[in-house]
């Protein structure tokens, strides 16, 4: 009889049940898988600290009944819990070390802990690599087997053949391998988004929904458009919403329409937006502000592809994909009841983790030459412009700044040196002047009281730091190297310049 494994990537609550802080009946969803379903082996993936997951895999067999289950636990220090590359290869290699144990067992993938993008990589492989069932557990509903949306080969057009799918996606992920074809007006060169360019063009190609994540400015509208203009829908209408900007009240007849005599001043039928996307991708920006009256009615459309208008007795079909984008953390949103636990797992399927600026500066460069090429193209017949270039002094403190603003406050910054810019050619002192003094800013001066918000990242600051010196030392030393290296307490010329290639100075 062949063998049932369990595969599950450690979540939060895992861990708070295995401390004791969960109420008595909850033991979180792999102790609860476990503890009612048989497994002959389980493999649990850690991204959590060593010492918590094995107090939690002690717990776990303690917890498991008279006759627990093998447990197999595997660290993995992924960079980010949503980086697809690493969660893919960390995945792979444990469903291959466990073919090598048990070549002709029954594979069992847990959606429910974790990360989306770990649930993503789950589905994606129990429809391709490694045949499995999937799973997601709940206080509330038990423990099911996923039907939909997760199995979506059939609802979302993937393609039948293992083979073709993984070519398309799991070979260029694991091999490193980078399409850097024009992607809509995503403007990169940078590893990370080459990444998540790959995963956004593979997503492009199917009917899934698809979650941007990505702090605010960091050009989520810029990719959804990319997304639909690289898909078969290219053809329909794209139609972006900001769910934050629409009062609560309104929302919902807008995004569903309504029919003639459904409320004061409904003098006609109106088709909502997620009608007029028929055919094409619908954009919903900020999908976190949802009311949850709205979010019942958009799990429903998602669930049967229809829609019914406010007044409205029929229901009429649509077949608009939707792209959903947030700079909210969803997992806290559902943690804590704002945000509806189903619907968030039907969005998704595809997720893109968009990184900010900082996190992304040889790109800068990119943005800078793009924004000033614009504006000249923009402005070249008026009589008070003259054509703008900028410095290298400039580019490089542009891309020692962190831009808390991300690409919209890059774009605004160098429009308004350029425009008062006495110059043709932008230089550093422009750079400064054009930039709007904020909270953050206000604390550069006293590097010990930065604000430890949803910005803030140790290795900006060390690397802001290490800016400041080396160009202090450079300059300080007449530009020789080996006195610049003294200066900092460097060994030599050589570390010298490589630590000025490291921090982008070179």
């Amino acid at each position: 009889m062949n063998k049932n494994l369990l595969f599950a990537w450690i979540g939060a609550t895992d861990l708070e049940a295995s401390k004791g802080r969960l109420p008595e009946d909850s033991y979180g969803p792999i102790a609860d898988v476990v503890r009612k379903r048989h497994y002959d082996s389980v493999y649990i993936l850690n991204n959590y600290q060593r010492k918590d997951a094995e107090t939690y895999r002690y717990w776990l067999r303690q917890t498991a009944g008279d006759s627990p289950p093998s447990i197999h636990l595997r660290h993995f220090a992924l960079t980010s819990p949503t980086d697809f590359s690493e969660i893919y290869k960390a995945v792979v290699s444990v469903c291959s070390e466990a073919k090598k144990r048990y070549p002709d067992a029954n594979y069992h993938f847990h959606l429910s802990p974790g990360t989306p993008a770990m649930s993503t990589v789950w589905i994606l492989l129990a429809n391709t690599k490694y045949p499995a069932d999937l799973l997601e557990s709940s206080r509330e509903s038990g423990i099911k087997t996923v039907e939909l949306p997760f199995t979506i080969t059939a609802e979302y057009r993937l393609p039948k053949h293992k083979q073709q799918f993984e070519t398309m996606v799991v070979r260029e992920v694991a091999e490193g391998f980078y399409d850097i074809r024009n992607f809509g007006d995503v403007i990169y060169s940078s590893d990370e988004m080459k990444t998540q360019v790959i995963f956004a063009r593979r997503f492009a190609q199917f009917s899934v929904p698809v979650l941007l994540l990505g702090e605010s400015g960091t050009g989520k509208e810029v990719f959804a458009r990319a997304i639909h203009s690289d898909s078969e829908r290219r053809d329909g209408n794209f139609v972006p919403v900001n769910c934050g900007a629409i009062p609560g009240e309104l929302l919902e007849s807008e995004l569903f329409g309504y029919k003639k005599g459904a409320f004061t001043g409904a003098d006609k039928n109106k088709p909502g937006y997620i009608e007029q996307a028929a055919g094409g991708t619908i954009f919903l920006d900020e999908i976190a502000e949802l009311p949850q009256k709205a979010q019942v009615k958009l799990l429903r459309f998602l669930q049967e592809g229809e829609i019914q208008r406010l007044g409205d007795t029929k229901r009429t079909i649509s077949d608009a994909r939707i792209i959903a984008a947030t700079n909210r953390d969803l997992n806290l949103e559902v943690e804590e009841g704002r945000f509806r636990e189903d619907l968030f797992h039907r969005i998704t399927i595809g997720i893109i983790q968009i990184p900010p600026l900082r996190r992304r500066r040889e790109d800068i460069p990119l943005f800078v030459r793009h924004i000033l090429s614009d504006l000249n193209n923009r402005y070249r017949d008026s009589s008070e412009w003259s054509e703008k270039s900028i410095s290298g002094e400039a580019v490089e403190a542009i891309k020692a700044y962190s831009w808390p603003g991300n690409v919209r406050e890059l774009l605004n910054t160098i429009t308004r040196a350029a425009i008062f810019s006495r110059s043709s050619s932008i230089g550093i002192t422009d750079i400064e002047q054009a930039l709007i003094p904020t909270k953050r800013n206000s604390c550069n001066e006293d590097i010990y009281n930065r604000p430890l918000d949803d910005a803030f990242n140790i290795r900006d600051v060390l690397g802001e730091i290490a800016r400041h010196y080396l160009k202090k030392a450079l300059k300080e030393a007449g530009g020789n190297k080996t006195r610049a290296s003294k200066l900092v307490g460097l060994a030599n010329y050589q570390t010298f310049t490589n630590w000025c290639k490291d921090y982008g100075l070179e």
